[in-house]
C-alpha cells in the first residue's frame, strides 16, 4: 500500500526521507524488518512538525536542515528499539532452580556446569570484550554495527572477537560459539 501525501510535502522531502530510511536500514539490521512505509510516515510526521523551525538566516539550506531533523528521528527510533529490547530482556524471568531441577537431572547438571564455565570465561574478558559480547548477545548487533555503536574501528572489533574466541576455546567452550 502506498501512502498519498497530497500537497502536504514536496517531492524532495519524501525522496530525502526515503533515502535516509534506506541508509538507516542498511546501518541498523534490526530496522530492516520495519516497514518502509511506517518509517516514512513516522519521519514525515516528525518533519511536518519541525519544519517551521527552519531559519534561512543561519545559512543552511532547507534540505540540509530536513536531513538533520530526519536523521534525529531515525536515531531516536533506533535508540527506542534498543531500549525496548533491553527492557524485554530485563523483564523476562529466568527459570527458577526448582523448574530446572524438575527437568532431567543430567540436563540440570550440564546447564549449571556450563553456566559456571561461561562465567569463568567472562571474568577473563576486558571491558571492551565484555561490551562486544553484550552487544552481540543482548542486541544482536553485527561487527559493523558494534564498531559504530562503540565508536571504534571495525578491525578492532574483529581483533577483539578473535581474542574472545581464543579465551572461550581455552575454557573448552568452543562448541558453544557461533
Amino acid at each position: 500500500m502506498s501512502l498519498a501525501y497530497g500537497r502536504l510535502f514536496h517531492k524532495w522531502e519524501i525522496n530525502l526521507a526515503r533515502k535516509l530510511i534506506r541508509e538507516y536500514k542498511k546501518r541498523y539490521t534490526f530496522l530492516a524488518k520495519e516497514s518502509q512505509e511506517d518509517l516514512l510516515q513516522d519521519c514525515l510526521v516528525y518533519w511536518y512538525y519541525s519544519r517551521n523551525k527552519y531559519d534561512p538566516s543561519k545559512n543552511v539550506s532547507k534540505m540540509v536542515f530536513a536531513a538533520t531533523i530526519l536523521r534525529r528521528r531515525l536515531n531516536h527510533i533506533a535508540r527506542d528499539y534498543l531500549a525496548d529490547k533491553r527492557k524485554a530482556l530485563q523483564l523476562s524471568e529466568p527459570l527458577e532452580e526448582e523448574e530446572l531441577k524438575s527437568q532431567d537431572p543430567r540436563e540440570y547438571i550440564l546447564k549449571s556446569e556450563l553456566k559456571s564455565d561461561i562465567e569463568k570465561a567472562f571474568q577473563k574478558l576486558n571491558p571492551i570484550q565484555l561490551d562486544i559480547c553484550r552487544l552481540i548477545i543482548d542486541e544482536g548487533l553485527n561487527p559493523t554495527d558494534i564498531a559504530r555503536y562503540l565508536k571504534i574501528d571495525r578491525g578492532t572489533v574483529y581483533y577483539e572477537l578473535k581474542l574472545i574466541r581464543r579465551i572461550f576455546e581455552k575454557e573448552g567452550l568452543d562448541e558453544h560459539l557461533r
